[in-house]
């Protein structure tokens, strides 16, 4: 059965529902929910979702595979941004860690996957697995307020190596105190993202992509 990959809580009967392309749908979440935070996740084969059960008991990030609905709590709290590439989810959470979980392997938690930032004061935000290599994850790394662009390639066993993509921005460094990498979408020959820049109480910003084989920064503009 074809679908659109849309997911949305009915708020008349609290249920979490699946929407097929015929405009059938499939309750695919056992029992009532109370609220369902940010848009879910969803591939041909994988869902991720904020659930709250009750309106008091907080949210928890579960996941499932499309067409079975059996649900897994990774963890309790939101995941912020999740994206799937094949059997691979990354997200961050509230304290700007960010998890790298292969779903294949039926994670019961966060303890299971691999975690992204480098050091233990290392916030991450938006990060984004590559599309044409589920083992690279490009993220916005804060450390003490120095925002940069950086990447993680997972290796065999889990091993991984850090690189800077970059740390420069398109607008006059000398006009704005600093500014970050919002990132959209990654290939292995660009990386697209929002920079954001901030200084004397004024707030800006372009889209941009970053050019993987010369290595430079270009404003992303359209005819």
């Amino acid at each position: 059965m074809g679908v659109d990959f849309r997911s949305f809580d009915d708020f008349d009967n609290r249920y979490l529902f699946y929407v097929c392309e015929d405009g059938s749908r499939k309750v695919v979440y056992p029992g009532k929910i109370n609220f369902l935070s940010y848009t879910p996740a969803l591939s041909e084969k994988w869902a991720v979702a904020n659930i709250a059960e009750t309106e008091d008991g907080g949210s928890a990030t579960m996941y499932a595979k499309v067409g079975e609905w059996k649900w897994t709590k990774l963890m309790k709290g939101l995941s912020y941004g999740p994206q799937i590439v094949n059997d691979k989810i990354v997200f961050y959470d509230d304290y700007f860690k960010a998890y790298y979980c292969d779903l294949s392997k039926n994670p019961q938690s966060v303890a299971d996957c691999i975690i992204v930032n480098e050091t233990e004061n290392e916030e991450i935000r938006t990060p984004v697995i590559n599309e044409d290599d589920e083992t690279e994850v490009i993220y916005e790394s804060d450390i003490s307020e120095n925002m940069s662009m950086k990447c993680l390639k997972i290796g065999a066993n889990g091993k991984k190596e850090y690189s800077l993509v970059t740390d420069k921005h398109e607008s006059a460094d000398d006009v704005w105190e600093g500014g970050g990498f919002g990132i959209k979408k990654v290939t292995k020959d660009s990386i697209f993202y929002n920079e954001s820049l901030y200084g004397n109480g004024e707030r800006d910003g372009n889209a941009c992509f970053h050019n993987r084989r010369t290595k430079k920064n270009n404003l992303y503009e359209t005819s």
